[in-house]
């Protein structure tokens, strides 16, 4: 029953969210099968509960809810698919219920001008025309004003037309640059060579009538944005996209909001990854503010990978104090199914923070993940932690078994497997130089130095380089 599509999206939503779902079964405008509803509240009280067994099967669920010795396979089925099917129509509502800026009231109009001779459309097309609408909203409802003018007989109205044919531009343009974003966003990680010459007609138009971007902020915002991703060495903008995004942040969709955020965040992160730190600050804030929005949310769930970034960037500031607020007030916002062992590695490098070896090395006993991504950065952490105590067994034992796991995990990209194994490498290096110190002349040791720092330097990608960095200046 656990792997059923029913049970995984109920399984998925919050508490509240699955309250509203039994007041939507329990409608008679949507059901009107009592049996249903039944079979619709057990669910939610079992899944509310959290404590459904993992074998929990259909028969178990029929027989707790008819009463009756004998499993009816044939009619769980048809109750299953019934609850799926008003399942997903409860999400499609509550979707549209969630969506911003006059959708349903344009759609509401355009009912009434349709099946209703227009009864009360004026009313509605006047009431409309107060509020703050986005692009793609406000060239809609010049469309159902001219329509409604022309429905009437009345042709006088030609600025009416003038600003739908202005609009539509401007809904065109935007339209272009915001494909045009994606696709240069989406090229940074995977081979993808499209034509897209609307896009690039956009940037063209843009790029010979600069003043057209006066006033009209999230045109200016994909622009900005374009540059950001095509040009970063070169791009300077970055506080006057966050301006522009705090300007309408309240006039755009949720959807819409995030994307530009996210667009920006991965901006700060190339550059952190590129070397300059200076963006760590940055990158820090905006995490704040869309944590503060709940920007970050996949699914009602905080991504594993998103919660080590930020723990990542926290620490890197030495903000000690934040970073524990942090791991204390979003674990809950993890899927249970990873929330223990994130809490665990979050804790573990933490207390490394703090110089606790023996409570981080504890914690990091009480990891066991299955994410790469993390088992990687367990694994560096320890790493770090057998170096800066000098435990040279250990670390010797580590990297040897650590060169099997690479050997042996096919799932790990050639990108990652270098960036960890040259951290593996270049640390096992210095703990031998460092294990040399007392014995050996200073002519050696400058030798010895001089040559690790040129392998670093040519090596490329290193996991935790500005650790190794700092550990080998201490050498100095």
């Amino acid at each position: 029953m656990k792997n059923s599509s029913l049970f995984k999206l109920l399984s998925k939503m919050p508490r509240s969210k699955i309250r509203r779902w039994q007041s939507f079964i329990a409608s008679p405008y949507f059901n009107k099968r009592k049996d249903l509803e039944d079979y619709a509240n057990y669910l939610a009280d079992q899944i509310v509960s959290g404590k459904v067994p993992d074998d929990f099967s259909r028969k178990d669920l029929f027989l707790a809810v008819s009463g009756e010795k004998d499993f009816d396979d044939g009619f769980l089925r048809w109750v299953i698919s019934s609850l799926l099917r008003l399942t997903e129509r409860f999400l499609a509502i509550e979707y549209q219920e969630s969506v911003q800026h006059n959708r349903m009231q344009l759609d509401l109009i355009e009912v009434l001008h349709n099946d209703f001779d227009g009864i009360r459309e004026d009313y509605h097309l006047k009431k409309i025309k107060t509020e703050n609408l986005v692009v793609e909203n406000r060239y809609r409802l010049l469309q159902l004003e001219d329509r409604r003018y022309l429905s009437q007989n009345d042709f006088s109205k030609k600025a009416l037309l003038q600003d739908k044919i202005d609009f539509g531009f401007e809904w065109s343009l935007t339209e272009a640059l915001e494909t045009l974003c994606e696709q240069k966003n989406r090229a940074q990680f995977m081979q993808l060579e499209i034509e897209n010459s609307w896009g690039e007609w956009a940037v063209n138009y843009i790029e010979h009538n600069p003043d057209y971007l006066n006033d009209r902020p999230v045109i200016h915002l994909y622009y900005l944005i374009y540059n950001s991703v095509c040009f970063p060495d070169a791009f300077e903008e970055i506080g006057r996209i966050d301006q522009l995004i705090d300007e309408i942040s309240e006039r755009i969709s949720f959807d819409k909001l995030r994307s530009f955020r996210v667009y920006q965040l991965n901006f700060c992160l190339r550059k952190i990854n590129s070397g300059d730190n200076t963006y760590l600050v940055k990158c820090l804030d905006l995490f704040e503010k869309m944590l503060d929005k709940k920007l970050l949310l996949d699914g009602g769930f905080l991504p594993i990978y998103v919660f080590k970034n930020i723990l990542t960037i926290g620490l890197r500031l030495k903000k000690l104090e934040w970073v524990k607020r942090f791991v204390k007030e979003q674990a809950e916002y993890l899927n249970p199914d990873v929330r223990e062992n994130a809490y665990q590695y979050s804790i573990a490098n933490i207390f490394y923070a703090e110089k606790e070896y023996e409570k981080s090395q504890h914690a990091l006993m009480q990891v066991e993940f299955t994410d790469i991504n993390y088992n990687l950065d367990s694994k560096a952490l320890l790493l770090r932690i057998y170096f800066e105590t000098e435990e040279e067994e250990a670390l010797e034992a580590h990297f040897n078994a650590f060169k099997i796991y690479l050997i042996r995990n096919k799932l790990i990209s050639n990108k990652k497997h270098k960036r960890y194994y040259n951290l593996f490498r270049f640390t096992r290096k210095m703990s031998l130089l460092k294990s040399e110190w007392d014995y050996k002349s200073s002519e050696y040791l400058d030798n010895k130095l001089k040559l690790l720092r040129k392998q670093i330097d040519r090596a490329g990608s290193i996991a935790n380089k500005n650790w190794l960095n700092a550990q080998l200046a201490e050498l100095t």
